[in-house]
């Protein structure tokens, strides 16, 4: 009884005031007061001999202050691995007033909502756009934003989150405590109720996950009548004409949509743009806002603000001369930066040291100066102030305490992306960071312009759409920093970020092929749910006659532009159907007749192939193949596609988008060459949207009617006939090289006799002169990239003294059907294949896009896998993708895989959030342990 009272005291003293919750039924009220009074004696007891009782008398394993995402990924993998968890978390209002539910900033009042009203911007400059592509818009001038309609949309979304974070939590049985919590000692939290009723609350471990919350300037009228990123998505009316007082990402972002929904904004700049980035692109984004209509305050720091007797704000400020100005606005936004919410866990009290300037806690892995206590998100000094960051090192930090981990969070080469109106994604060093650590010297910086396919149409203007590279300008090359501003930034950047984990190099980035065109997803119609007020959008419809006159405008240019190019740079262009007369000698045919000899040292045959047409009556006569649907004179009408290649689902795709019946008959099998799960998901998601599929046909014959129509008879797999009108057929079947037409007999060229291709080696043919790229080269990718830089490779060899050979594994590409299909690497069948079963592990998601979340898109297609090695380094050996904007973000994954990515590299990659790049960082669900990949919650 003795030995049990001891415990019993020592058990009491540790709880602090309150009896520990689940260790009290053995005793009776006397007992309890007995040990009351013997606490004293307890004060000789060996310090060894309490913490050897720690583990009996906590009431938690884990309790985590904050319920944001890195406090809740901390808390749900610790429950993943055993442990007792509880989360503690209260939001106090807003000087507005402004309160929300459960998930932290980036759920309530960051990532997600901000990401909504971009993407409403964005729409609503696609629905402008949308008339240059041949939409006709019943009045465009009419098209305007609701306010009120976008909040609503944008705040049931965000509710609909706070509800699943909860229900998780309670399937998970983590306990939800929602008080404001402070430290008593560093075991236990106080925790205070909205009634003003103070509860204690005991663990083993403890981890600050409280994150941070806007700064005020300390200024007359800031606090009354100003606002901050916390007030602005739940605004009651209207921001209208706008002050954004601070000129970092928050800042920049926020005018940004604001400029993009109608709204004036002005944005005051105390020193600098986007502190912390590189500067050149910085000032890009600046420029390109400004000439979006975003007004800049340059060196100036506001004064005071008053509130008018028209409800209006009249903010005073004071320029870097001293000399005060004013104008009126009706609505003040400060971004000045954000203060870490540890001050308010009364950090004395336990001994938790906070750096004097910022409140923030300098700790090591997490891991503060109290053994116990440990911390993750913004509160941590000098660490990434980013969502998916604390998300990882909260996810690592509760495998390390409770699964028996050592793997530690990294914080170098975390990719970002500022949703500007033309977003900057980036990862790694900028030109100023790698200049001043390495020295001028040693740096040097790739650079380039580019065109967005997106912006040709329409016109858009291109002159801050503009990419870097930094990188060591000797030895390996390796990159040190990537930059890139334009459209879908976060998709595009995010593969980049998992190639420099795996020491990208300069030289690999350029052997890296390019998918070519990757374009931003078409959006007009989807404007309404986000609160666009479209007048009559049952009437929008495409203008045939216009989108093709618009497509061959384009096209016309692009064929003046490349003439120009030749002329400059004194390429001599020969208009003529070229043959061989000998290995050193083309004979050209004229439009007119004519022949003429041309002779060279060196030939190269890069003739591609056209389509094939069925052996078929009528085929010839009546259908179509690629090469004329974009310059049809008439609209297709109802559209019977042959074949189910990329090139037949494609045209399909858009046909349907466009608003055209489209049907697609398949021989055997859909995406021939492609992973067949992903082939048969975009067929699944083709179906859904409205085309049609007719499996295991082949067309016999093709009539015309009276009215001009087309009967189409075939014959399926049973051998029965069926028959069905259609206005156009188009065939897309299979392309056949333009060899034969070359007479490679004249000089022995060796062709592959069932495809007449070539089979070079190294581009080299069998002929010692004479070389091939591109489509002509037997079993070798038929895509625009490998042709170019295999051309590239091989003039660089011809004439400047290179050995560098093209590459052709892992060519990235992408199927661009209505929900993109992107891919680099092995199918899982090839994988298997080659490989084995049992050495190889695929890992699979579904997920849902930001994108699809207002106008609530169904995501039951949105998947991705990832193959890879089972064993040894888990290398991966593909990675398949099918989602929105599929081709930006499978760009940087290629270059990863020629970096010899693994799937553990992967793993530590940290995402860009919220995108949809970033959910190939966050797969873990393997096939083989059967478990549900269904879509992971979108903050934690």
């Amino acid at each position: 009884m003795k030995s049990r009272n001891v415990k019993k005291k020592k058990l009491w003293c540790l709880s602090c005031r309150e009896k520990p919750q689940t260790m009290d039924s053995d005793y009776s009220d006397k007992e309890t007061e007995d040990v009351k009074k013997d606490t004293e004696s307890l004060d000789d007891l060996a310090t060894e001999e309490i913490e050897s009782m720690a583990d009996q008398k906590f009431m938690y394993d884990l309790l985590v202050i904050g319920g944001g995402s890195g406090g809740l990924a901390a808390a749900k993998e610790a429950v993943n691995l055993g442990a007792k968890v509880a989360v503690l978390d209260f939001v106090t209002p807003t000087p507005r007033g402004t309160t929300w539910g459960l998930g932290g900033t980036c759920v309530n009042v960051g990532c997600i909502p901000k990401k909504l009203m971009h993407q409403a911007a964005l729409l609503g400059e696609a629905i402008h756009e949308a008339a240059a592509y041949g939409w006709q818009i019943p009045d465009p001038e009419a098209i305007k934003i609701d306010w009120v309609a976008l909040r609503t949309s944008v705040q049931n979304h965000v509710k609909s989150v706070n509800w699943v974070t909860r229900v998780e939590l309670r399937t998970k049985k983590i306990e939800y405590i929602n008080a404001l919590g402070y430290f008593k000692d560093a075991h236990t939290i106080c925790g205070k109720m909205k009634n003003g009723e103070e509860k204690l609350y005991t663990a083993k471990n403890i981890l600050i996950a409280v994150g941070g919350r806007p700064r005020y300037p300390d200024i007359p009228g800031a606090l009354k009548y100003g606002i901050t990123s916390d007030d602005i998505f739940s605004l009651e009316k209207a921001p209208g004409k706008t002050l954004v007082v601070g000129a970092g990402y928050i800042g920049l972002e926020c005018a940004g949509f604001l400029n993009g929904l109608g709204y004036d904004a002005t944005i005051m700049v105390r020193s600098i743009v986007l502190r912390g980035f590189d500067q050149q692109m910085a000032n890009t984004v600046a420029e390109e806002m400004t000439r979006r209509g975003v007004h800049f305050i340059y060196e100036a720091k506001p004064s005071r603000i008053e509130k008018q007797s028209d409800e209006r704000l009249l903010v005073h400020w004071v320029d870097k001369d001293g000399t005060t100005h004013q104008d009126i606005f009706d609505t003040v936004l400060f971004a000045i930066g954000r203060k870490p919410l540890t001050e308010e866990l009364k950090p004395e009290n336990i001994g938790l040291k906070l750096i004097p300037d910022t409140a923030k806690i300098d700790a090591i892995d997490e891991q503060t100066n109290v053994p116990n206590v440990y911390a993750v998100g913004d509160v941590l000094h000098k660490k990434p102030e980013l969502t998916p960051v604390a998300i990882l090192a909260g996810r690592l930090l509760a495998r390390r305490l409770f699964g028996n981990s050592t793997e530690q969070m990294d914080y170098i080469n975390v990719a970002t992306t500022v949703f500007s109106p033309l977003e900057y994604g980036c990862v790694g060093l900028s030109e100023e960071a790698a200049i001043a650590i390495h020295g001028e010297e040693k740096i040097e910086i790739y650079h380039a312009y580019y065109k967005p396919t997106e912006f040709f149409v329409p016109q858009k203007d291109v002159s801050n759409c503009y990419l870097k590279v930094v990188a060591f300008r000797n030895g390996d090359q390796r990159v040190l920093g990537m930059h890139f501003i334009g459209p879908n930034a976060g998709e595009v950047i995010q593969g980049f970020a998992a190639a420099m984990k795996c020491n990208l190099t300069f030289p690999k980035l350029k052997e890296t092929v390019g998918i070519h065109p990757t374009v931003a997803e078409e959006f007009t119609r989807e404007a309404a749910a986000y609160g666009w007020q479209i007048p009559d959008p049952e009437a929008i419809k495409i203008d045939w006659v216009a989108l093709r006159t618009s497509v061959q405008n384009h096209v016309k240019s692009v064929n003046w532009v490349t003439r120009v190019e030749l002329r400059t740079k004194k390429i001599e262009y020969i208009n003529a159907l070229g043959y061989f007369k000998d290995a050193h000698t083309i004979c050209g045919k004229m439009k007119n007749g004519e022949e003429k000899l041309y002779t060279a040292k060196n030939i190269l045959i890069a003739v591609g192939g056209r389509p094939r047409y069925p052996d078929i009556p009528g085929a010839l006569k009546y259908g179509i193949t690629s090469d004329d649907i974009f310059s049809l004179e008439k609209a297709p009408g109802k559209t019977l596609v042959v074949g189910a290649g990329y090139i037949g689902l494609e045209c399909a795709g858009f046909l349907n988008g466009l608003g055209y019946d489209a049907t697609i008959m398949v021989r055997s099998i859909v995406l021939r060459g492609f992973d067949q799960q992903m082939a048969n998901t975009v067929a699944e998601e083709m179906t859904r949207r409205g085309v049609h599929f007719i499996y295991e046909a082949k067309p016999s014959r093709i009539e015309k009617q009276s009215d001009e129509r087309l009967l189409v008879h075939w014959v399926d797999k049973d051998g029965t006939t069926h028959q069905d009108i259609f206005d156009t057929v188009l065939f897309a079947i299979g392309r056949k090289p333009l060899t034969e037409e070359l007479k490679p007999e004249n000089i022995g060229l060796k062709l592959i006799p069932d495809t007449a291709k070539i089979d070079a080696i190294d581009e080299q043919t069998n002929v010692p002169n004479v070389y091939a790229v591109g489509d002509v080269l037997h079993k070798k990718p038929e895509l625009t990239p490998v042709a170019i830089l295999a051309g590239r490779l091989l003039a660089r060899r011809l004439f400047g003294n290179s050995t560098e050979q093209m590459d052709y594994i892992n060519v990235a590409t992408t199927v661009f059907s209505p929900l993109e299909y992107g891919c680099v690497g092995l199918s899982e069948e090839a994988a298997i294949a080659i490989h084995g079963e049992e050495k190889i592990e695929i890992y699979h998601a579904y997920y849902k896009p930001t994108e699809f979340f207002v106008p609530q898109k169904d995501v039951s297609n949105c998947y991705l896998k990832v193959v890879a090695f089972r064993n040894g380094d888990q290398r991966v050996l593909g990675m398949h993708f099918i989602g929105p904007n599929a081709g930006e973000v499978i760009q940087g994954f290629a270059a990863a895989m020629k970096c010899n990515l693994t799937f553990p590299k992967l793993k530590e990659t940290v995402g860009i959030h919220p995108t949809v790049a970033e959910e190939f960082t966050r797969v873990s669900v393997t096939k083989r342990s059967g478990l549900d990949p269904k879509p992971q919650s979108c903050c934690s």
